[in-house]
């Protein structure tokens, strides 16, 4: 990508079982900006949650996540130019800590 360009993440949860109160994390890269900067509801694709935009990183809050697959974006700009390192994204049931997942992290290249 380069900068300028607008990137769209889509995240994809597979839920075992019915869950209340779940948590996704996600660090992104330095070199993007969301496009949503305000924390608030959302509502995409079908989902209800809690957006929050913090600096190097966001979070996405359920109340309740049915069993299921459940597929939704977020939206970037490449600010910056260089090679940057993309974290895990940590999705995880804040009452029964032990129904956990993540993704792995990677390496992203931009251009001028």
């Amino acid at each position: 990508p380069r900068i300028g360009d607008r990137i769209r993440v889509r995240y994809t949860v597979t839920a075992s079982r019915d869950f209340d109160f779940v948590s996704l994390q996600d660090a992104r890269p330095a070199c993007f900006e969301p496009v949503k900067q305000t924390s608030g509801y959302t509502f995409n694709n079908g989902e209800a949650y809690y957006y929050a935009v913090r600096d190097a990183s966001q979070g996405f809050f359920f109340e309740q996540m049915s069993k299921g697959v459940h597929t939704f974006y977020c939206d970037y700009i490449v600010d910056h130019a260089g090679k940057y390192l993309a974290g895990t994204a940590v999705v995880q049931c804040l009452y029964s800590p032990e129904f956990t997942g993540c993704a792995k992290g990677f390496v992203i290249n931009t251009e001028q």
